[in-house]
């Protein structure tokens, strides 16, 4: 299903300069606010490594946070700067649904990588950049995020909220009823693409290999040990 822009003008970004922050920032934020008017949004700076989110009264967003002390798309389209920070986060505590479709994001997390990109990453990203959907390099510079909407799944926990890939590359899944609450910083590094219709993602995690490539990586059961016959000594 489409989910029509708001008629807010946002300029469509391929590479973004490093020199103002909270400029880049906004823009993706714009770009996700122009789609999902009801999304909230927080504010982030980084201390000591660290990313700290903040909401209108001071630090901290959780699930329970009042959407009151967030900011609406409006507020952000208006924002000059940070009142605290110096970048956007979009909160994902709680599920952003349009038409029935969910806002979600795919976080790429290769800060721990030990080895070469896993082959479902690989596939996922030639996909995305074929199909021009919007993303962003995380503020690490070791990791993306992609944004989508997603159909509602048949089952609440078809998808997983994470997927271990092995050599320290995972993929998290933001914005489902079972995901782990949590509010994105916005980096707006090397943004690329728009939003595009609502996908199956249960049907993309298995043509990229995700879910294959997890599965190799569960435990396997040990085998049954056999009892000792003592009547045979």
């Amino acid at each position: 299903m489409n989910h029509p822009n708001k008629g807010i003008s946002v300029a469509i970004i391929t590479e973004t300069p490093q020199n103002d922050t909270f400029s880049q920032s906004q823009q993706v934020a714009c770009k996700i606010g122009a789609v999902a008017p009801d999304a909230v949004f927080c504010t982030f700076a980084l201390q000591g490594g660290k990313k700290i989110p903040f909401k209108r009264s001071g630090q901290g967003v959780a699930r329970d946070t009042d959407p009151s002390d967030l900011y609406s798309s409006e507020d952000i389209w208006a924002m000059d700067s940070c009142p605290f920070g110096q970048y956007l986060g979009l909160v994902q505590q709680r599920p952003i649904i349009s038409s029935g479709d969910y806002l979600v994001c795919l976080d790429v997390d290769m800060k721990h990588a030990s080895g070469p990109t896993n082959v479902a990453i690989q596939r996922m990203a030639k996909y995305v950049k074929a199909n021009n959907m919007l993303t962003e390099v995380s503020v690490s510079g070791r990791g993306r995020h992609v944004f989508l909407w997603v159909k509602a799944p048949p089952v609440k926990d078809l998808i997983l909220p994470k997927y271990k890939l092995g050599g320290g590359q995972e993929l998290e899944v933001f914005g489902l009823p079972n995901s782990a609450g949590k509010s994105v910083l916005l980096s707006g590094n090397a943004v690329a693409g728009e939003f595009q219709k609502a996908v199956d993602l249960f049907d993309l995690l298995q043509e990229w290999g995700i879910i294959e490539q997890h599965q190799l990586q569960e435990p396997k059961p040990a085998p049954p040990s056999q009892a000792f016959d003592f009547t045979q000594m």
